[in-house]
């Protein structure tokens, strides 16, 4: 990464940067420093020869943080019938490819237990109301936000219920686990698409008792996106 160009966010722009030095500490965490730089300050020169050599952008995307959400939730398949949980993770940036998930017994020793892809996870925009979990829920809508990279697709009842688009909704000790039939798509822009779920299967393997729990805001992350 050192030498390298980045654009990153400064007092809420989008500013050109070269990175100076790259450290990695023990546990994982990299610790970069860059300096602004501005095109303009940059001449293309020509060399011995007289060629002048066009300058190499090298423009990285931003990565940002990572975003990390950890689901106790019912097994979802018999082999995730034993003590664990399921985590979700994604990037707050475009440039964002993956992560190391490392554990600790003394805080001062880590080791690497896992390693993480992008998860089909986005937030609820508005509070997913209560519904009936014994049977098709046709009156709530479930609103959801989540990055333009992920497509959400309608399947048919029967699909739904053999166990296609199964979601988890909520936030911790309130997760709701449900399934959806139909995806519409609101918006797509920014980046971000809007889509209004419908036909729902709510309470699915003993979540019933979040149903009536939600909020806005709330993480909605796709089951099949999930490690474990």
């Amino acid at each position: 990464l050192a030498h390298r160009r980045a654009v990153l966010p400064v007092d809420g722009q989008s500013v050109r940067m070269r990175v100076t030095q790259v450290e990695h500490d023990p546990r994982g965490v990299l610790r970069v420093q860059a300096a602004r730089e501005e095109s303009t300050v940059f001449v293309n020169a020509p060399d011995d020869t007289g060629v002048a050599f066009p300058v190499d952008d090298g423009l990285q995307p931003w990565q940002g943080p990572t975003l990390l959400t950890v689901i106790d939730g019912p097994a979802l398949t018999p082999s995730d019938d034993d003590a664990g949980f399921f985590i979700a993770a994604r990037g707050a940036g475009g440039g964002w490819d993956g992560a190391l998930l490392y554990t600790s017994t003394d805080g001062e020793t880590f080791s690497p237990v896992l390693s993480l892809t992008q998860a089909d996870m986005g937030n609820a925009l508005t509070a997913l109301a209560t519904g009936p979990w014994q049977l098709w829920d046709r009156s709530s809508t479930l609103t959801v936000r989540v990055p333009s990279r992920v497509n959400l697709l309608s399947v048919t009842e029967l699909q739904a219920l053999g166990g296609a688009n199964r979601a988890f909704v909520g936030a911790d000790q309130r997760w709701e686990l449900l399934a959806f039939a139909t995806a519409t798509l609101v918006s797509d822009e920014g980046g971000w698409r809007t889509y209004a779920l419908t036909d729902l299967l709510r309470g699915l393997q003993g979540t019933e008792w979040a149903v009536p729990l939600h909020a806005a805001g709330d993480v909605f992350v796709m089951a099949d996106s999930l490690t474990r």
